[in-house]
């Protein structure tokens, strides 16, 4: 993914392989850095619904980018308040823990699920998303506001980030290793960590909300 790995080419080569590596793509400085410097300053400034990662260097990249604007705190701020970070997967994503940037990716990396569930996603940002949940039980997400059959819910980072990602696949499974890349202890924490934040969703929303789904992960139990 732009990434050289030299380090696997010279593993071959001490076991004697003849090993030629070929260049696919790399991510390099546009020759004109305007439209990028733009589009940070219009980030920086809330002008900006989502922007989209397709890579890990292309994430790490944009913030360099931001940086050299001298705005890397205002994009940070930008999106950990309204703007969202869409990557296409949880490599992509987890390039973005350094900054404590929160990101949403789709179970299956690829780039038409990534823009479905930002059809998903930005909806919810702007107005407001009601759903049904097992029991009839009414949650209403809008913004960072959490509400339970009408009454406000606080929710910690971790089962917040979980619920953000269960929200954006209603009623699909979300593997155990596509939620702990969105926790806040991120993939240097563990399945158990996983576990607890679950937990502590399904004792905000109700024992059925979160449904585990044996070998494969959690869904949120929307009612259909």
């Amino acid at each position: 993914h732009g990434q050289s790995l030299s380090m696997v080419a010279h593993a071959l080569r001490r076991q004697g392989a003849r090993v030629e590596t070929v260049t696919i793509y790399r991510v390099e400085p546009a020759e004109d850095p305007e439209p990028i410097f733009g589009m940070i300053e219009q980030l920086a400034a809330g002008h900006v619904d989502a922007v989209t990662f397709t890579s890990a260097p292309a994430a790490a990249a944009f913030m360099d980018a931001a940086t050299s604007a001298g705005l890397r705190d205002e994009v940070v701020a930008a999106f950990q308040a309204d703007a969202v970070a869409s990557c296409v997967g949880p490599v992509t994503a987890a390039a973005f823990e350094l900054w404590g940037i929160p990101t949403i990716f789709p179970e299956r990396s690829r780039i038409a699920a990534m823009v479905r569930q930002l059809e998903v996603e930005l909806p919810v940002r702007r107005a407001g998303l009601q759903l049904e949940l097992a029991g009839g039980i009414q949650l209403l997400l809008h913004g960072d506001e959490v509400l339970v059959d009408g009454s406000p819910v606080k929710l910690s980072p971790a089962p917040a980030a979980v619920l953000q990602i269960l929200v954006a696949n209603p009623g699909n499974v979300v593997s155990r290793q596509a939620l702990l890349a969105v926790l806040p202890s991120g993939t240097a924490g563990s399945e158990h960590a996983v576990e607890m934040a679950v937990a502590r969703l399904r004792s905000a929303l109700g024992t059925r909300a979160v449904q585990t789904v044996v070998k494969r992960g959690y869904r949120l139990a929307v009612d259909v």
